[in-house]
């Protein structure tokens, strides 16, 4: 296999992981809509607690990941932060839409869909062109 198509399974694993729906995360989630339904009301200052706490560091992890995979080459990444950005937002953002914000449920074929084309668009704009030509001539014949 080669890295462009680890690298395309490892990044489904990852979204698919990150947009699977769990039951243990029902109360955090309904927290975060409360949260940003509340915004305009919140105390100055713990909406960006709580972002740092949470949501940038997790996606700080994910650009340093994003920047080790640059590093050998995989992908082109400029700017690791706004890769992660993307990456998040094209492979999450439409899940949560279509169950606002975890409040409603999506079929797994619709939610494997969403993520499939999510990291598919990822890809296309931050897969270096040499590992696509590799990962589009498929395996080699015999």
């Amino acid at each position: 296999m080669s890295d462009a198509r680890r690298v395309e399974a490892a990044l489904l694993a990852l979204a698919t992981a990150w947009n699977r729906p769990r039951a243990e995360f029902a109360v955090h989630l309904a927290v975060v809509r409360r949260m940003r339904a509340e915004t305009a009301n919140l105390p100055p200052g713990m909406l960006q607690a709580w972002d740092q706490a949470g949501p940038r560091r997790t996606q700080r992890e994910l650009a340093h990941q994003l920047q080790r995979l640059a590093g050998v080459g995989v992908l082109e990444v400029s700017d690791p932060a706004l890769a992660a950005d993307h990456f998040l937002l094209l492979t999450s953002g439409a899940v949560s839409e279509r169950t606002h914000g975890g409040a409603t449920a999506l079929s797994s074929a619709a939610r494997t869909a969403l993520v499939t084309a999510g990291v598919h668009a990822f890809l296309r704009g931050y897969q270096s062109r040499t590992a696509a030509a590799h990962h589009d001539a498929g395996p080699p014949c015999d």
